[in-house]
């Protein structure tokens, strides 16, 4: 198990919120293809989806990790490069101009995306995938239009990779508490007193990880990067 989790194939072990990063490992190895062929690989992309969704619509279409990627999650690398290169087009369709409409189609695609999600009971339906993503498109494009800085927001955005990288790892530590408190009675991660507490307390034990961890690690690098900018001037 150790040996897959290095080669980021979780397997039962407290990394399998790592799932994701087998395939942006498969990205970054291909983008420079990518980017040569850029168009080529946006209509590419989008014609295997549109495939994809004819396939299996109720989940995920590839059954190996290549396959996976391919048919399942490419598209979502593909609607990253196209709204950077296309940003100047994309970008005014998504744009609402008074906020507070922004807030409520926000909310409101925030809400079809969680009910759409328990109504049809998938793990991961391309529906609900295609939801999620109009919702995170709509949030990119309009907070960098109207510039919206939130403090709480800013602060979760500080601690988002150590939330991401240590919040399964916190929530079973919480369920083991919880259990031998005798407050749950079953090991069942679905269960609501471990939700209700459990992301308070990732986001307290990541606060945690990344003052003595990640905060002083990326000082370490930009005093190494400053001194390698300073030796090649």
């Amino acid at each position: 198990a150790t040996l897959k989790n290095f080669l980021y194939i979780d397997n039962g072990s407290l990394v399998i919120q790592f799932w994701s990063l087998k395939y942006e490992v498969i990205f970054y190895a291909l983008i420079p293809f990518f980017i040569l062929k850029k168009e080529l690989y946006l209509v590419t992309s989008l014609l295997i989806a549109i495939i994809s969704f004819c396939m299996n619509w109720s989940g995920l279409t590839g059954t190996t990790i290549l396959g996976q990627y391919v048919w399942d999650y490419n598209i979502y690398f593909a609607l990253g490069i196209c709204c950077f290169h296309y940003y100047n087009i994309i970008a005014p369709k998504f744009l609402f101009k008074n906020k507070k409409i922004f807030f409520i189609v926000s909310t409101g695609l925030f809400l079809v995306m969680v009910v759409f999600k328990f109504w049809m009971n998938f793990d991961r339906d391309k529906f609900t995938l295609l939801i999620a993503s109009l919702f995170s498109v709509t949030l990119l494009f309009n907070f960098l239009h109207h510039k919206i800085k939130n403090p709480v927001l800013m602060f979760l955005g500080d601690l988002s990779y150590t939330i991401y990288i240590s919040h399964f790892a916190s929530l079973m530590l919480l369920l083991g508490i919880l259990l031998k408190t005798g407050i749950v009675s079953s090991a069942e991660i679905q269960n609501k007193y471990l939700w209700l507490t459990g992301i308070p307390f990732a986001i307290f034990f990541s606060y945690i990880f990344y003052r003595i961890i990640e905060k002083p690690t990326k000082e370490i690098l930009a005093k190494m990067r400053k001194i390698s900018h300073g030796r090649n001037k």
